[in-house]
């Protein structure tokens, strides 16, 4: 891990671990702001490679945003280097950005170029309560609106947060910054009242204690469009009740992305409730997958989201850049 601070750039190698990155830079008084769940333990080059996100990235965006700069293996062996340290580059076609979210199919990343941000001196945060999972997402589009830019916004559903010692419908407001921060809580607290934060690790906990309801998780991580939330976790709470399963929603609903979890006695029968799901987003104008990729799982629904033209287009390149098919074999593409 090299740290550039007066380029506010730090250059990684993909294997370094992104909690270690992040606590590197932080000596420096600067700050890498990509959180997704796994960071204690997540490499870099992964989070590069499935363009990883997590709750800050309603604020400040997913890995991608952040990466300025890439060197990489293609499946022909030859090394490419693309980007660097400087903030802006608009010479040529940005390939680089390719890499990301394509799951080592494109490439292997051998060094990754990471735009950095001042440290913010402010952090807090505030937890509000909903009887229904339509206010919640109401709420979102509120939030969104009130001149606030909150570095978290995270939703527990009512059966999420029970599971957490919680009763009701959630929303984790956290913001971080400088003075903005306090006058930021007020307004939020002034409008919807709220209490104390103090949940967050259990939040980062929730996903194993799911088990509790059923033996078999089948999740994804579908995003919409905002103004579609309210409805989308009305016809998730009909959706459970119609089929007999658990579907617990969790996750950051600030950018649109939920984490939908269905808890099943029969894989069976939680793979047809996980079909209406992914049919009702697309249906929406939403996404299959907001961070976790489309691996081997999301294959079956790539059709749903993309049609004949654009899924060509994608074998195209990934021809170019990978002829013989040798790189990360069977994902996304059969």
């Amino acid at each position: 891990i090299e740290v550039l601070e007066r380029d506010m750039v730090c250059v990684v190698e993909p294997g370094a671990i992104t909690g270690r990155i992040k606590k590197e830079v932080e000596k420096y008084g600067l700050y890498y702001p990509p959180d997704p769940a796994s960071f204690e333990f997540s490499t870099i080059g992964g989070n590069v490679a499935v363009d990883a996100g997590g709750p800050r990235a309603v604020k400040y965006g997913v890995t991608s945003s952040f990466v300025l700069g890439l060197e990489w293996v293609d499946g022909t062996g030859k090394l490419y280097r693309w980007g660097g340290r400087n903030i802006k580059d608009v010479s040529g076609y940005p390939v680089h950005k390719l890499l990301c979210g394509s799951e080592g199919t494109l490439g292997i990343i051998t060094k990754i170029y990471l735009k950095l941000i001042p440290l913010p001196p402010e952090r807090d945060a505030v937890l509000l309560r909903f009887s229904t999972p339509e206010e919640a997402g109401e709420a979102v589009l509120e939030i969104m609106r009130m001149g606030i830019s909150p570095s978290s916004l995270e939703y527990l559903s009512e059966k999420a947060s029970s599971l957490i010692g919680l009763s009701g419908n959630y929303l984790m407001v956290e913001l971080e910054g400088g003075e903005e921060v306090e006058e930021g809580i007020r307004k939020i607290r002034e409008r919807f009242g709220g209490e104390e934060a103090g949940i967050w690790e259990k939040r980062k906990k929730l996903s194993p204690l799911l088990y509790r309801l059923a033996p078999i998780k089948i999740n994804e991580d579908v995003v919409l469009p905002r103004s579609q939330l309210p409805e989308f976790l009305r016809f998730l709470s009909k959706l459970e009740h119609e089929s007999g399963v658990h579907v617990v929603a969790f996750g950051h609903i600030g950018d649109g992305n939920l984490h939908t979890n269905v808890m099943c006695e029969k894989r069976e029968t939680g793979e047809r409730v996980v079909v209406r799901i992914m049919e009702e987003v697309v249906r929406r104008g939403g996404s299959i997958s907001g961070e976790h990729g489309v691996g081997i799982r999301k294959k079956a629904f790539f059709r749903l989201q993309y049609g004949e033209n654009e899924r060509e287009l994608m074998r195209r390149i990934k021809k170019v850049f990978d002829p013989e098919g040798i790189l990360n074999p069977g994902k996304i593409w059969d």
